[in-house]
């Protein structure tokens, strides 16, 4: 419950750009674009045409995909403490979640070849023969070798975590200021939330899901905001 399915990546062919998928049974099978007729086709390492049974055929999620990733965290939880000085105190809250991957489906768009906004490594894609990249052959109307058209390893990604979730500093008048203005007690303080992350991940959150967030769901992030980061000055007050 709460597995990427996916079919995994097998990086990119230094001779020909081609993205190379592993079906099934873990053999790599390429997307290879032939300019002579200007198509893509399935093939085999050696440039024959992949068959199954004898038959011309493609890698497909269905047939082809692997229980990859589980996207439910295996470890999670927070650390709260609150520091006091004289008047002052800190109170700082850590959230974090570990053992979970996230399918970074804005990766696909970001690498999508048609003339979509780009991430700047394609600048180092695969152009002539004996380039070491992953980043495959840019072509046209390419959408399977980014992994928009079938999902791929190639964007799966360790979302484990560290986040800096809430921190609030405050000052607390002392009792004879506080009875001055007729007051039991007056506090002035500022907080923030979603201060700071620590992730490897590449995305802006791994902590947001563009499916909800349920046990089956969780886990997509496709063009998906960030949780906000906000701040909050306020006074609490208390009157006799």
């Amino acid at each position: 419950m709460g597995y990427l399915w996916l079919v995994r990546n097998g990086g990119v062919d230094p001779a020909t750009g081609s993205r190379i998928l592993l079906n099934q049974a873990g053999a790599p099978v390429l997307y290879r674009f032939a300019p002579a007729t200007g198509q893509f086709q399935w093939s085999n390492p050696d440039g024959t045409q992949y068959k199954e049974n004898g038959v011309a055929a493609s890698v497909t999620q269905a047939k082809d995909g692997v229980m990859y990733g589980n996207t439910v965290p295996k470890v999670y939880g927070g650390w709260d403490n609150t520091f006091r000085y004289r008047e002052f105190d800190l109170n700082v809250l850590l959230t974090y979640q570990f053992g979970f991957y996230v399918y970074y489906g804005t990766w696909a768009g970001l690498h999508d070849q048609r003339f979509w906004n780009n991430h700047r490594d394609v600048l180092t894609a695969w152009s002539k023969p004996g380039d070491v990249s992953t980043v495959p052959r840019p072509v046209y109307g390419d959408n399977v070798s980014n992994g928009s058209a079938l999902p791929m390893s190639y964007n799966a990604f360790k979302g484990d975590f560290v986040k800096v979730k809430n921190v609030t500093l405050a000052y607390n008048f002392p009792a004879k200021l506080a009875n001055k203005a007729k007051l039991a007690s007056a506090r002035i303080f500022v907080a923030g939330q979603n201060l700071a992350i620590i992730t490897d991940y590449p995305g802006p959150d791994p902590e947001v899901s563009s499916n909800g967030n349920g046990n089956t769901n969780q886990g997509i992030d496709r063009n998906t905001i960030a949780n906000g980061r906000n701040f909050v000055i306020g006074l609490n007050v208390t009157f006799q």
